[in-house]
């Protein structure tokens, strides 16, 4: 394949850069960045080993012997601020949830809540089909959430709105969505639910269930990419969440099924919100562990600063004088 052929005069650009060489008939401008990086990241360990396994690109990916990988997270402390106005407590949360969405309270039936947008990627769908079965199968003594707003230029969104307006009008009691509306009360949601749920297809890095467990909010999730290593299936005393491995219909109401036993049994369910709640990840973890890439792509040594402190000061290092120059040398 020619660099004429390519568009070449317009690009300006190497043909291997844009084309592989074993797969000549398309063109892949990702080539380019992978061919002139020194090395590349992603947002998850798993998504790591998914996109070396099997991603179009994974003879390139493979070709760099370190590439990082490291979950995402959220500023926890704003987070919680955010929460605690709005109610100091869980049940306080809920209750105000079940009154602004349902009409009136009732602290014995749980709330499961999405929140995000209305795609395939997301899995609305799996929750809309399963709605009726729940309501049925727990006699009314469920409330499900699906706040987002839908793409009406998508098929797919324009099909779940239909679901969703037509589920609120069966179920005003147990099922709330507005599919025309963008959905504001995040927050809200996070600390009044008492399970987050997250049906997606494909999740790389995923936010939203770190905006659960800051709450200690337990999330049912497909296993997938990054929810793989953020959600971890409760077992009575370990595990922050339910998941299901096929993306089925029946395994996510048996996930969800998990999820409901659990809730009936008080002292598990504390159990599972006190391990939901340990599990959520603060960006700055995830900041440091990003700069100390950063540092050995430089080939450069790096400590946080109160170790190299502590350290100095073992050896009788005056704090007030000696150790002024650890700004030079730490990460802040």
């Amino acid at each position: 394949v020619s660099t004429q052929s390519t568009g070449g005069k317009i690009h300006q650009l190497r043909t291997d850069w844009l084309i592989d060489p074993f797969a000549p008939h398309a063109l892949n401008p990702s080539r380019t960045a992978f061919m002139t990086s020194d090395n590349w990241a992603t947002v998850s360990l798993s998504y790591r080993a998914d996109l070396l396994n099997s991603s179009s690109l994974a003879s390139l990916l493979r070709a760099f012997p370190h590439p990082f990988a490291y979950s995402n997270g959220i500023r926890k402390k704003a987070r919680l601020e955010a929460m605690r106005k709005i109610a100091p407590s869980h049940a306080e949360a809920k209750a105000i949830l079940q009154q602004k969405y349902f009409g009136y309270t009732d602290p014995s039936k749980p709330v499961l809540s999405f929140v995000g947008r209305i795609t395939s990627q997301k899995g609305v769908h799996l929750i809309l089909e399963a709605v009726p079965e729940l309501v049925d199968k727990y006699q009314g003594n469920i409330q499900i959430i699906v706040g987002g707003p839908a793409n009406y230029s998508d098929p797919y969104s324009v099909h779940c709105a239909g679901n969703m307006i037509d589920l609120r009008r069966r179920y005003p009691a147990n099922f709330w969505a507005d599919p025309d509306n963008f959905f504001t009360d995040g927050s809200l949601v996070n600390q009044g639910s008492d399970f987050g749920v997250m049906p997606s297809l494909f999740e790389p890095g995923g936010v939203v269930q770190h905006e659960f467990f800051v709450a200690g909010t337990p999330v049912i999730c497909f296993k997938t990419g990054g929810l793989k290593d953020t959600v971890h299936e409760f077992d009575g005393t370990k595990g922050n969440g339910f998941t299901f491995e096929a993306y089925t219909y029946f395994d996510f109401v048996w996930a969800v099924s998990r999820a409901m036993t659990t809730y009936i049994d008080s002292d598990k369910y504390e159990r599972c919100r006190q391990n939901a709640s340990e599990c959520a990840l603060d960006t700055k973890v995830v900041c440091w562990q990003w700069w100390k890439e950063f540092c050995r792509l430089r080939g450069r040594m790096t400590a946080e600063k109160e170790l190299i402190r502590d350290f100095l000061l073992s050896f009788g290092a005056d704090a007030d004088k000696d150790t002024d120059w650890l700004e030079l040398i730490a990460y802040k």
